[in-house]
């Protein structure tokens, strides 16, 4: 068994429209039902750190985590499709601050059911996964199975209940009204508290994995199986269990070692393929830079941001362009093959492309194939590229303002250091950076930036 990383295609059809529209602030239609892009959001959360520390976790990765489980049950038949949505959940959960959404509360006891629930998820994905996807099951053992899925979606509902009290309600905050009405739909005929459902469910997963080692699984002499009937019966009769622990014990018995969900699943680099008619190479995020997505009831669309057409129309004619995003391949190609109909941009990456890293996605420019002193990456967060933080231009998060103009200010910027045939892109932004700094410090509200010779030779002196 491998959970190598999958992309999960879109419920639904995709509709091609690829009617222009220059306007700033284009709105495409599109159905995407029901997956939004997933990819984490910088956070600085620390586990050693105490209960008063500041939590963050995306919470589109709630919604997406929950419509996945949902889907495990009401599509169980469907074998394929369910081992690919468990293998991107096992993905999606694995070094998330979700995993440590227990440290939001004092009461031991709570922390511990919550704790619980989050081992219970991951074990709960890993065994539909093994079964489902190696063996034609017979009514008994899918019976149960099924019964473990309907009960980790109901106790993922209640841990989301748990994340929205302590999430401060923000209006206009799509994510959050999205897991309101969710947990309202899901709160109907409730009898007792969210910790006490949340516990029985804990412990009817664990009942129907004790079935499941019992009645199936001792059946079976497989080596892999028998470990993992071992690892199963670890977690189920030990509810203190780390999820770190639980999720070592389970790949351990698959034979995986943990550093290879890392590197195993990486594409071999470098990425790119030799480059010979440009010197220049321009890496752009997706995501609140060129785009920005946006879900309104059952379809998915995503808004074009002001210039952005132009500036890669512009910036073609000096660099190599390259997309590198954090998201999905299926979601990327999806938006690109509208925004680029004409095949302008040179090459995608995706997130298969990138190094996970906690809430972070990694874009390391040295896997391009490509000179770092000729490569300009420009993306949103800057966590991102601290890989090569010398190489960057962080630029600010674009979601629907009509007026903004950060892509076309930075245009004469990219053309001065393409036409100024630098030996060095890092020396010319880091002039520019120093120059905003002056400037912005004398109380110059735009800072009029520009490269010479001069200052370019005694930069690299």
């Amino acid at each position: 068994m491998s959970f190598r990383h999958a992309f999960k295609n879109p419920l639904g059809c995709i509709t091609k429209n690829n009617s222009r529209n220059p306007t700033p602030g284009r709105r495409k239609d599109k159905e995407l039902i029901p997956y939004p892009p997933a990819y984490p959001k910088p956070n600085d959360f620390n586990e050693k750190e105490n209960q008063n520390t500041t939590f963050m976790i995306n919470l589109e990765d709630l919604l997406i985590i929950e419509r996945n489980l949902l889907f495990i049950f009401e599509n169980f038949n469907n074998a394929d499709e369910i081992s690919k949505v468990c293998e991107e959940l096992w993905d999606m959960t694995a070094e998330n601050t979700l995993n440590q959404i227990s440290n939001l509360y004092r009461d031991e006891h709570k922390r511990s059911i919550i704790r619980y629930s989050m081992v219970l998820l991951s074990t709960g994905i890993a065994t539909l996964h093994f079964f489902i996807s190696q063996y034609k099951l017979y009514y008994e053992i899918a019976s149960i199975l099924r019964t473990i899925a309907f009960y980790t979606h109901k106790s993922f509902l209640i841990l989301t209940k748990f994340i929205l009290s302590r999430v401060p309600f923000e209006a206009g905050n799509v994510w959050i009204e999205k897991l309101m009405v969710l947990s309202k739909e899901n709160n109907k005929k409730k009898r007792k508290s969210n910790i006490a459902n949340l516990n029985h469910y804990n412990k009817a997963i664990c009942n129907n994995l004790k079935k499941v080692c019992r009645h199936f699984m001792a059946q079976i002499e497989d080596p892999t199986v028998k470990s993992f009937k071992l690892a199963l019966l670890q977690i189920v009769r030990n509810s203190q269990i780390q999820v770190f622990d639980s999720r070592s014990l389970i790949e351990k018995a698959f034979g995986i070692k943990r550093e290879s969900l890392r590197v195993g699943n990486m594409v071999k680099t470098p990425f790119l393929p030799k480059r010979y008619d440009k010197k220049y190479t321009l890496v752009l995020d997706l995501d609140e830079t060129l785009v920005h997505y946006i879900e309104n009831e059952e379809k998915g669309e995503y808004l074009t941001r002001p210039y952005a057409e132009n500036f890669i129309n512009e910036m073609t004619k000096y660099y190599e362009i390259i997309v590198f995003t954090a998201a999905v391949q299926d979601y990327a190609d999806w938006i690109l093959d509208d925004f680029d109909c004409c095949k302008i941009i040179d090459h995608r990456l995706y997130r298969q492309h990138t190094i996970p890293a906690g809430n972070y996605f990694l874009k390391d420019l040295n896997t391009l194939g490509r000179d770092l002193s000729k490569v300009i990456i420009v993306d949103n967060v800057a966590e991102n590229f601290q890989l090569q933080p010398s190489n960057g231009i962080l630029i600010k998060s674009w979601y629907d303002d009509a007026g903004d103009n950060a892509l076309q200010e930075l245009m004469p910027l990219l053309k001065e250091i393409a036409s100024s045939n630098v030996e060095d892109v890092r020396i010319a932004l880091s002039i520019y950076r120093q120059q905003m700094l002056e400037q912005l410090s004398k109380g110059i509200e735009n800072p009029k930036l520009t490269l010479s010779h001069s200052t370019l030779k005694s930069s690299s002196n």
